[in-house]
């Protein structure tokens, strides 16, 4: 007789109990045939949504004879296909041919799948059934197998301090070394020291430092009194989160879990990720299953893992060692084989290796019910135990990176939700399955990206449901998630003396006086006015130091360190720009979300960016914004008990304008759009002021001084020789600050700042550029030009355009007798003066002059023993295109045209002297500008608001081109009125721009308004009288008339007689 194959086959996503079955399979039937054997049998149900038989795809599986029931459900290692059936079917199921039924899987075209739940007998689940004795003498037998090995005397070596972590050798030994499990610095250097491990606490839970759990303390009593099954903890990159959860772990029995595939901990979570990306199928109920059976697995090695340590410690297992274990597990199992077994030092992955190859295929409901027995037994041996109010605590390290990782491949468990989501989503309920009573667990996911993406959603599942919605809840969390920051210079100094303790403790005195002489007090004062708020880059900078043991390594390490996480080209995870693209990647994936749009986003950058370049202010939102916690750039704060985001912290400013200028270079057109926004000339020409720094730094920073700034023809307009060979730079261009003022710094500290101090003062970083006081006359802005450890002070005026005698009078602005009347002495520049030089600028971009008289070089005797060079550079428009980009000679003469159609109408006001009015008679008075910041700032619209600013209300209207006639006195003349003339006014406080109009009841008009601003503001200052212009020539443009303040020019005598 024909032999025949009888054919049971299973169609994946469909929860059939009783499953198809052809019989009598001639063995020569092709595979094509086959298929329409079985579309032909489940047409009109299973494949009523499929067109046609040949869609379908077969797979050869097999199962053990008669082992295919209702009950017993295809496992992975059983029934993934082999491979798909093609051509004959005895090219297949020949090995199978003696059997009572062979077996396939059939997958049909996507798209054409029922919505229907998978059940327990759906071809694809992982989970076989298996009785509880089963699966309990599975588990032992594991156990038994793995501690039998070498792994058993690693674990008691490690409880006897037989094993511990390495120590540094070199100039500085004694302090900790751990490495990552991946990456550069892996076993890099026995010099270099790793600060996380330091004042980690001993045995009875103590620290030198009393601090150093501080924020530990408070999040585990938080979460005790409030009784939360979870607790999130997100913060910017380098905050201090991972020292925090180990502190925890120091104080509070728990396992430490890492989401990152090179971080700290055990590589199991690495190893969880690949085996479920290699099951994924089709339906992502069944996905989630196949999640929840391999964490039981994960979670099932750590209980036996722990168990185990607890049995042979004899009480010397502690939460703090225990948390070491987890945390460095890799790197301890490497000290203790060396390099006898370089392969497999983890062990939290080797166990759970085992686990998943042998336990993974079942079904996660009978593993769930192993786990919380073995967890039950656990708690009754863990020391200091309460089953009423003790919590052990899950922490997910990294938990940004399980949120990325295998997108869509996993379904909501919310009912009647079908959202995808990522694997972090049925991880995080597998690990809730630790225990029967969610009250004895609480579940910690901590990470960067953990707060926006994860949160809402992660939480509305499960049994954490109501737990998450607590915290989200509860105004503490946001104290929580703006995350431990050394918030005071006293905090660093504290914690750096702690290392010298440690090492005079551990043996080390001399290592201790050596480690006093490289982190002195300035360092620490450097660390925190750079990294304030950011633990991690500070302890790199220090590790640096003691590697090389070098004093003056940290300044080159601060600078290697802002170039590593600001720099927009490096795409790794802690790069802020990188963040920055990944999270609006994501908003533009989840545009359905409700999450703030890409622009919300880099509109709230944007403002923050020109606040600090332009004005040196922080930026504050009022209200909390964890998408920009989430990027790195902010902290979510109280502030009187209203929820606040910040950006402060330097680091965070220099990577947004890194981020800005991939695109903008120069930022010209985030800075220069605040002239379109400024509502008069006048504030236009204080924006311009502002604005200044940004035209310098590229033609300034990183260069030689260009020849044609000094223009001293005796000298062939040669770059001075003392000057000639160097390439200088702005001392503190980089860092991300742009303008201070007066009123925060004097001149005298400020060069100190830059001269002698590494940019600081008071412990904080100092702007590149200063605005001194207006009174007494004196330079408009200064900065300080470096070039091989030497500084030369720069003073700079600004001039629009003038005659011989304007640009006299503002060079005497930059000469010595106007700088010393802002320094605390008259001797006092010279300190600051290397080579004894400092230089005046003149910027003129739009003046055509060839020759000018103060262009020559001075000499400058201070007393008998001390002379300065004075050496003058100019900028005009002869020589700006040596200097400038394409994008800033644009964005000059687009300034251009607003300030020359003002200058028009104030020249007519003055330029014949007297006017004659129907109200009597004024002399005409040009408006001096003045640099009141907080004013500017409204001009230009600034706002701490995620809205727009409220603009304030302008008339503009065009005059046409047409002859008038002007009465100045007695005197008549005939001037061309340009188009889109304007004249400004102050109208309690509100800027008005109006049409000109040159006849006299315009002009009684305008001074009758002038008089009103007088009647309802109280004494006005007056304009201030300026140099005789001609009306055909730009001049600096005027703000608004403003009451006298501490900064402004007083009113003289004369313009008070005028009003």
């Amino acid at each position: 007789m024909a032999i025949t194959f009888n054919i049971r086959f299973a169609v994946i996503g469909e929860p059939e109990t009783t499953q198809p079955f052809l019989e009598g399979v001639d063995p020569i039937m092709d595979t094509d045939k086959l298929k329409g054997a079985i579309y032909d049998l489940k047409k009109s149900t299973i494949f009523k949504n499929v067109e046609d038989s040949s869609s379908l795809v077969l797979y050869r599986v097999s199962l053990p004879s008669g082992s295919y029931t209702s009950d017993r459900v295809f496992s992975e290692d059983d029934t993934m296909p082999q491979r798909v059936m093609t051509g004959p079917v005895s090219n297949h199921f020949n090995d199978d041919a003696e059997k009572d039924e062979i077996h396939i899987i059939v997958r049909r075209p996507k798209g054409s799948q029922t919505q229907s739940d998978p059940g327990v007998s759906d071809a694809l689940t992982p989970s076989a059934s298996i009785t509880p004795e089963e699966l309990n003498s599975r588990f032992n037998s594991i156990e038994d197998e793995f501690y039998s090995e070498d792994w058993s005397e690693f674990i008691e070596a490690y409880i006897s301090d037989n094993v511990k972590l390495p120590v540094t050798d070199g100039k500085i030994p004694g302090l900790p070394i751990a490495w990552r499990r991946v990456g550069k610095d892996r076993r890099a250097s026995t010099h270099r020291p790793s600060l996380l491990f330091f004042d980690l606490p001993d045995l009875d839970g103590s620290y030198m430092n009393p601090d150093s759990n501080s924020k530990a303390r408070e999040i585990l009593a938080r979460i005790s009194e409030k009784n939360y099954s979870s607790y999130p903890i997100f913060g910017a990159s380098g905050c201090g989160k991972t020292r925090t959860v180990m502190d925890m772990l120091g104080l509070n029995w728990g396992f430490y879990f890492n989401g990152s595939k090179d971080d700290r901990g055990s590589d199991d979570v690495k190893e969880l990720v690949s085996l479920v990306e290699t099951r994924l199928g089709d339906n992502l109920l069944i996905n989630n299953r196949i999640t929840k059976s391999i964490t039981a697995c994960l979670l099932l090695a750590r209980v036996s893992i722990l168990s185990r340590c607890l049995t042979v410690s004899n009480g010397r297992m502690t939460p703090s060692k225990w948390m070491l274990l987890q945390v460095c597990s890799q790197v301890l199992g490497e000290v203790h084989w060396k390099d006898s077994r370089p392969s497999r030092t983890d062990l939290f992955l080797s166990l759970f290796e085992r686990m998943a190859n042998s336990l993974g295929k079942f079904d996660f409901l009978s593993l769930n019910k192993l786990l919380r027995a073995r967890f039950d037994i656990l708690t009754k041996v863990l020391p200091g135990w309460l089953p009423n109010d003790s919590k052990f605590l899950l922490i997910l390290d990294e938990a940004q990176s399980l949120g990325e990782a295998l997108p869509d491949q996993f379904r909501s468990e919310q009912d009647n939700l079908n959202i995808k989501r990522p694997i972090l989503s049925p991880f995080f309920h597998g690990l809730e399955e630790l225990s029967e009573v969610p009250s004895q667990i609480c579940t910690i996911p901590c990470g960067t990206g953990f707060c926006v993406y994860d949160l809402a959603w992660v939480g509305v599942a499960g049994k954490a449901s109501k737990a998450f919605r607590e915290v989200l809840d509860d105004p503490r969390f946001k104290r929580a998630g703006s995350f431990p920051r050394w918030d005071d210079q006293a905090k660093v100094k504290a914690y750096f003396r702690t290392i010298d303790l440690y090492l005079e403790k551990q043996g080390h005195p001399t290592s201790a006086l050596k480690l006093k002489d490289l982190i002195n007090d300035q360092v620490c004062e450097m660390l925190y006015a750079w990294f304030r708020g950011r633990l991690r880059p500070m302890i790199s900078v220090i590790e640096d130091v003691i590697q090389y043991g070098d004093a003056g390594q940290w300044r080159k390490s601060i600078m290697q360190l802002m170039s590593a996480l600001t720099n927009p080209t490096i795409e790794e995870s802690g790069n802020l720009c990188y963040e920055l693209s990944r999270i609006l990647k994501q908003i533009l994936k989840d545009g359905d979300s409700g999450l703030k749009t890409n622009a919300d986003i880099r509109e709230n950058l944007r403002r923050a960016v020109k606040n600090k370049l332009l004005f040196g202010k922080d930026y504050k939102l009022e209200c909390s914004e964890p998408i920009l916690v989430q990027a790195s750039f902010a902290r979510i704060v109280d502030d009187l008990g209203k929820e606040v985001t910040i950006i402060d912290e330097p680091i965070a400013f220099e990577a947004a304008v890194n981020y800005f200028q991939k695109d903008d270079p120069g930022l010209i057109q985030l800075l220069g759009n605040g002239l379109s926004d400024a509502p008069t000339p006048g504030s236009m020409g204080t924006y311009m002021e502002y604005f200044s720094p940004a035209l310098l730094v590229p033609a300034f920073h990183e260069k030689p001084l260009v020849p044609s700034l000094f223009k001293v023809k005796a000298n062939g307009n040669k770059t001075p020789e003392a000057l000639s060979t160097k390439r200088f730079s702005i001392v503190g261009c980089n860092i991300g600050l742009r303008g201070t003022r007066h009123e925060f710094i004097t001149m005298s500290d400020f060069l100190d700042a830059h001269c002698n101090r590494g940019s600081v003062f008071k412990s904080e970083l100092v702007s590149p550029f200063f605005f001194p006081k207006e009174n007494p006359s004196g330079p408009d802005l200064v900065f300080v030009l470096e070039s091989g450890g030497q500084y030369y002070p720069v003073f700079m005026q600004s001039k629009i355009s003038g005659h011989l005698k304007d640009i006299k009078e503002a060079h005497e602005t930059t000469c010595y007798d106007c700088i010393k009347a802002h320094l605390e002495s008259s001797s006092l520049l010279a300190n600051f003066c290397s080579e004894n030089i400092f230089l005046s600028l003149l910027f003129m971009p739009y003046h055509v002059q060839g020759r000018y008289s103060v262009a020559k070089d001075n000499v400058i005797t201070i007393n008998k023993t001390t002379k300065l060079d004075q050496y003058t550079m100019i900028i005009d428009k002869n020589n700006r295109g040596d200097l400038f980009t394409k994008g800033l000679l644009e964005f000059l003469e687009k300034v251009k045209e607003p300030f020359e159609r003002y200058v028009f109408t104030t020249q007519d006001v003055k330029d014949e002297g007297e006017l004659d009015m129907a109200s009597g008679s004024n002399k005409g008075k040009m408006p001096k500008k003045t640099s009141n910041m907080t004013q500017a700032m409204e001009d230009i619209g600034e706002s701490d608001q995620l809205s727009r600013p409220n603009k304030r209300k302008t008339v503009e209207s065009e005059v046409k081109g047409n002859d008038e006639e002007i009465s100045s006195g007695s005197k008549k003349r005939i001037r061309r009125v340009p188009k889109s003339v304007t004249t400004t006014q102050v109208v309690k406080g509100s800027m008005i721009i109006k049409p000109i109009g040159l006849e006299k009841r315009r002009m009684s008009e305008r001074l009758a308004n002038a008089a009103q601003v007088k009647e309802n503001d109280g004494e006005m200052s007056k304009p201030r009288r300026s140099n005789k212009r001609r009306a055909v020539e730009p001049i600096q443009a005027s703000e608004e008339v403003k009451p006298n303040g501490p900064g402004q020019k007083k009113k003289s005598k004369k313009s008070e007689e005028t009003d």
